[in-house]
């Protein structure tokens, strides 16, 4: 595999967007002229001018089973004592203690240490 040369500055590329679409300047053109090689030049004017975000993987629990973990975390005075893996148990969910954790926190579900 070559290896990857530097990455090209977002300014740059819009330069060369800009040449290319409303100079409407060659490729070849673009890529003499800024000192880039003729491939990142086409690589550059067929991508978007704003880079895509990276997508991350996909929480493991939908909307409706975080809903119902909290739903029955809420239900009686002995549930809410429970731990997260327990009310998981409850509802027949295989998940670990942290993914557990951070499904409550994204419904919303809170736990405070009681006063005295």
């Amino acid at each position: 595999m070559p290896e990857k040369g530097p990455d090209i500055p977002y300014k740059q590329r819009c330069f060369v967007q800009a040449l290319r679409f409303q100079a409407g300047w060659t490729y070849r053109r673009i890529a003499e002229d800024m000192g880039l090689s003729l491939t990142s030049v086409y690589r550059i004017c067929e991508s978007p001018a704003t880079p895509k975000k990276r997508t991350s993987r996909p929480f493991s629990l939908n909307t409706l089973t975080r809903q119902r973990l909290v739903t029955t975390a809420t239900a009686s005075a002995v549930n809410r004592r429970l731990s997260f893996t327990e009310i998981a148990k409850l509802c027949d969910i295989q998940a670990s203690e942290k993914t557990l954790r951070k499904a409550f926190k994204m419904e919303g579900y809170g736990r405070r240490v009681a006063r005295k």
